[in-house]
């Protein structure tokens, strides 16, 4: 069982109907003597940094719980598909949250303020960023 359910259906919602896939586009390559030797997949780089988003206002609202914490790095190598790909992604989380990561450590303790964290990381896997005006 979750340990924030509102955040785990939101998220489970959102991909269910936005399945992340991490082996999206096939890139060729190539052996040191110029031969084709296969492949090598990336995901849509666009649309992982939206998920990386999505999971950072995540972060923000369990930061405060180490069993959530630990769910949460479950949740992101599971997405991901590949250490090398979730180093990427988390990478693309923490440039998402760092202006946040300040002001957000003096909230801790503040249940109002978990509270309004989770709505937000609720609202983070519901609202759809594809239509905004730079979205591609």
């Amino acid at each position: 069982m979750s340990l924030y359910p509102k955040i785990t259906k939101a998220r489970r919602k959102h991909l269910a109907a936005h399945p992340f896939d991490p082996a999206k586009n096939a890139i060729p390559c190539y052996d040191g003597a110029g031969m084709p030797s296969g492949f090598m997949t990336m995901p849509d780089m666009g649309e992982m940094q939206i998920l990386a988003m999505r999971l950072g206002m995540e972060y923000l609202a369990i930061a405060h719980d180490e069993d959530a914490v630990e769910d949460w790095i479950h949740t992101t190598m599971g997405l991901a598909g590949s250490p090398d790909l979730n180093g990427i992604m988390l990478v693309n989380v923490l440039r998402g949250i760092a202006p946040i990561i300040a002001a957000r450590q003096a909230t801790d303790r503040d249940t109002a303020a978990r509270a309004l964290y989770e709505s937000l990381a609720v609202e983070a896997w519901e609202k759809d960023f594809t239509d905004l005006p730079d979205a591609a």
